[in-house]
């Protein structure tokens, strides 16, 4: 998921929400860069299940060997070896992510005519 907005990553994460996620593998923007450069309210409102996840995440950066660094700098493929250890009730509540209207780096499926 080359540059995929934190949204959808979020989205993936909880649709496979459980001890499940253990047997995915995600190649993505780097979780632990995502939280980085995003205010903690931000990522509440956008990334929650990042959040959630990232203590029980593996994450191992891929180098970037495109002629142009900035373009992959941050992916990283992420896996889930930890599940065992996550708190039963963490699986309980998930609720589906919602997000802002208003967010303009992300597109939902309702929009308003122009």
């Amino acid at each position: 998921m080359p540059h995929c907005l934190k949204q959808l990553t979020n989205n993936l994460l909880w649709a496979n929400w459980g001890l499940n996620l253990g047997h995915c593998v995600v190649v993505s923007n780097s979780f632990h860069k995502i939280i980085e450069s995003n205010s903690t309210r931000h990522v509440v409102e956008c990334a929650n299940y990042i959040t959630k996840i990232l203590p029980y995440v593996f994450e191992v950066a891929i180098i970037n060997t495109f002629k142009y660094y900035e373009v992959f700098s941050d992916m990283a493929v992420h896996v889930f070896p930890k599940m065992n250890l996550v708190c039963p009730d963490a699986w309980e509540n998930h609720q589906e992510p919602s997000y802002k209207q208003n967010d303009v780096e992300f597109v939902s499926k309702t929009v308003n005519s122009l």
